[in-house]
């Protein structure tokens, strides 16, 4: 029996189509996962293009499965590997590539890998994935959408995605009910474009119409979407998510800046006025609804004003989470042929300041919940490394440490937050 392991790099997509993959092959006789430290006779690395770094974990991580076992096959999927016809070209101890749309194909290309043909890149094939179970997580995700029609001008995304698809909506309510019998309290909807979900089938639907049909299935179970554009949350899904008691009270809504000059050198479809009377309208609809942002540090062409104005914003619109992403140039890009690039210091200095802020709009949003209020959390299946304590989020994404009993992991409970510091929130059972 063969041994196989998987590593996966970025977004939470690429996470489940590595559960897609390691189910269509371990359920053969002739594969077997290798656990933690043992040699694997396959690896499968399934990579992340979004950024340089992206770029260079993967090949890391290539050039360490190869250590491990020198006489491994290592097959490179995901969106490095994508634009790449020859495998060479990436890496001589690359065996071959399985581009993204082929990876519904993986248990016939390992048994046939001398017969697999170059696919035809004119060709936009979608077969969607199906999962009943995500290894080793407390929450499993659901891929209801893959692809991307935003053309953002720093983001390569569209080049290995292709065109935005979407999964048919019986597809997935049959998936989210495979995994809410499985045992899974939390289902994260994610996609390329999540809100673009339903806007290319037949009959075309929205992201709340799905949501409606999933908030109608009855179980002990939450509902979290991942990240959504800003344009694509309307007036319909704040309506959903506000009579729902399953879909969990947070929104992730990239910004990526907060002046209007970089936004639209960015491609980004909506201004900076948009963007917070946006937070305004979801925030007094869901009191207590939690927003986390990406912001991009860096963009060509942001000057020390273009930075203070996305200050400015971040204090207005207080994130109790913000994801900061500093500018790579990604070739292919609109954004990767600008001038005016920021010096390497300037850099660190902008994102050094936006840290901090970030700590403080953290603190000051979870500081709320020090009023013996209990809270609803998904307490995870590992604890944390650091104090040994239970730990899990809230349905407002809020990450705590936890005194408890070990008997509470995987479930849905309530609890009490007793202190929190700028780093950490701290709760009682």
């Amino acid at each position: 029996m063969k041994r196989i392991k998987f590593y996966t790099f970025g977004c939470k997509t690429n996470q489940y189509e590595t559960q897609a993959m390691r189910e269509s092959l371990i359920c053969l006789q002739e594969y077997s996962e290798a656990t933690p430290g043992e040699k694997a006779d396959i690896y499968i690395v399934n990579t992340c293009t979004v950024t340089s770094k992206a770029d260079r974990n993967s090949r890391r991580q290539i050039r360490n499965c190869k250590r491990e076992n020198p006489n491994s096959k290592v097959v490179l999927t995901g969106c490095l590997a994508q634009l790449n016809d020859d495998a060479k070209e990436l890496s001589e101890d690359v065996e071959f590539v399985v581009r993204n749309n082929e990876k519904s194909r993986i248990r016939d290309i390992l048994a046939n890998p001398d017969t697999m043909k170059a696919p035809d890149k004119k060709r936009e094939l979608y077969t969607p994935l199906k999962i009943s179970d995500f290894q080793n997580k407390t929450k499993a995700f659901v891929k209801v959408q893959d692809g991307c029609d935003n053309h953002c001008s720093y983001c390569k995304i569209p080049l290995v995605r292709g065109r935005s698809r979407s999964r048919e909506m019986e597809d997935i309510l049959q998936e989210v009910v495979r995994l809410k019998t499985k045992g899974f309290k939390e289902l994260v909807l994610t996609g390329i474009c999540l809100g673009d979900w339903g806007r290319t089938l037949k009959k075309r639907l929205s992201l709340s119409d799905l949501l409606r049909e999933i908030d109608g299935i009855e179980g002990d179970f939450r509902v979290r979407l991942s990240s959504i554009e800003p344009n694509m949350v309307t007036g319909d899904l704040i309506k959903v998510m506000q009579a729902s008691k399953k879909i969990c009270r947070h929104l992730h809504i990239p910004l990526q800046s907060g002046s209007d000059k970089i936004l639209k050198l960015m491609n980004r479809p909506y201004t900076s006025g948009d963007y917070k009377f946006l937070i305004k309208k979801i925030k007094k609809a869901i009191p207590g609804i939690s927003n986390t942002s990406d912001v991009i540090v860096g963009f060509p062409g942001e000057t020390r004003d273009d930075f203070r104005k996305t200050i400015s914003l971040i204090r207005h619109i207080m994130p109790s989470r913000l994801h900061i992403f500093t500018y790579s140039a990604r070739v292919g890009t609109n954004a990767s042929r600008l001038n005016g690039r920021i010096c390497p210091d300037e850099l660190k200095k902008r994102r050094i300041t936006l840290e901090e802020l970030a700590k403080r709009t953290s603190y000051k949003y979870r500081r709320r919940f020090l009023k013996n209020k209990s809270v609803e959390a998904l307490i995870e299946t590992t604890k944390d490394p650091d104090t040994n304590m239970l730990t899990g989020y809230t349905d407002t994404y809020v990450r705590f440490l936890l005194n408890g009993p070990d008997n509470l992991m995987g479930c849905l409970t309530n609890i009490k937050v007793r202190k929190l510091d700028i780093k950490s929130t701290f709760c009682e059972y």
